[in-house]
Parts: C-alpha cells; sequence; structure tokens
C-alpha cells in the first residue's frame, strides 16, 4: 500500500496530473509531421526529453561513465 502522506510530506506529488500533463507534451513532439519512432527508440526518446524537462541533465551527466577515448585509424 502507498503511504501518501509520507509522499506527500516529501513534497512528491500524488496524483495523476503530473503524468498527464508530461503525456501531453511529450505526444505532440514525438508524433510531430515527419517524425517515426520504432517501438524500442520511443523509450528512449521520452526518458531524454524527461531530463529535459526536469533540468536534470547536469546530474545525469555525472553519473555516466566517460566515453572510451577515440581511436584513429593509422
Amino acid at each position: 500500500m502507498v503511504n501518501y502522506p509520507w509522499f506527500e510530506a516529501q513534497g512528491w506529488p500524488i496524483g495523476s496530473g503530473p503524468t498527464e500533463s508530461m503525456a501531453g507534451v511529450l505526444t505532440p513532439r514525438i508524433r510531430g509531421r515527419g517524425r517515426r519512432w520504432d517501438a524500442p527508440n520511443i523509450d528512449a526518446v521520452m526518458a531524454l526529453q524527461a531530463l529535459e524537462v526536469n533540468e536534470e541533465w547536469e546530474p545525469y551527466g555525472k553519473s555516466q561513465s566517460p566515453p572510451p577515448p577515440l581511436r584513429l585509424a593509422a
């Protein structure tokens, strides 16, 4: 069972409003004119959009390993 008072005390939304609002923001961007997405890729696109909307790019970037160094062909 969900402890709603605890979540409210943390300042977290407990209703469906924020989720429905985000769906309203993401849907037009995903289904925009000329845009086609494969099912496996749409999850990644939505995750990136959620990082943008929630201003979490910097914390996300800090949590990732640096890419391997590029090796140029000789």
